[in-house]
């Protein structure tokens, strides 16, 4: 693993605390999506054991499934966390374009917030949102019905 000296330079030499964070949040990072995965498969396999009455129980989601609610909780929070990674993105070009955008703040921005917290995080939503969409897709339809195939009847959302 390199050094913190050659992953953030400027960062260890003004803030060594935090940049000796910075290893950890990309090891950090690594993981979060490699547990997503994970749990993207679980999901996907529980949901085809998953009893139709069971999947419907969620009263506050109407007629969709509990993998419809979810997909749709995700979808929204993930569009949040895009919205906070454009405004981070567009601080720095601003900044960058104004010539005060110095070496410490594109390690501070890259290193630690995109790269080590938002980014992995995104990714990692993206990851459990299809597979939520694939769980919905699983479960039987309201009415039950199962195509010819032996697939669910439920449609998939864009």
């Amino acid at each position: 693993m390199p050094t913190v000296a050659e992953l953030t330079p400027h960062l260890a030499a003004a803030m060594p605390r935090l940049a000796a964070l910075v290893p950890w949040l990309l090891v950090w990072g690594v993981t979060v999506i490699v547990l997503a995965l994970t749990a993207s498969g679980l999901v996907a396999r529980g949901a085809a054991r998953i009893a139709a009455e069971a999947a419907r129980a969620d009263v506050s989601a109407g007629r969709g499934s509990i993998f419809d609610a979810a997909e749709g909780r995700l979808r929204r929070g993930r569009r949040l966390l895009l919205v906070a990674l454009g405004c981070v993105l567009a601080l720095w070009g601003l900044l960058w374009l104004a010539g005060c955008a110095d070496p410490l703040l594109n390690e501070l921005i890259f290193g630690v917030l995109v790269a080590g917290i938002l980014g992995p995080i995104a990714i990692a939503m993206r990851i459990l949102e299809g597979a939520m969409t694939r769980a919905a897709a699983r479960t039987l339809s309201p009415g039950g019905e199962k195509a010819a195939d032996g697939r669910s009847s439920s449609r998939r959302r864009p």
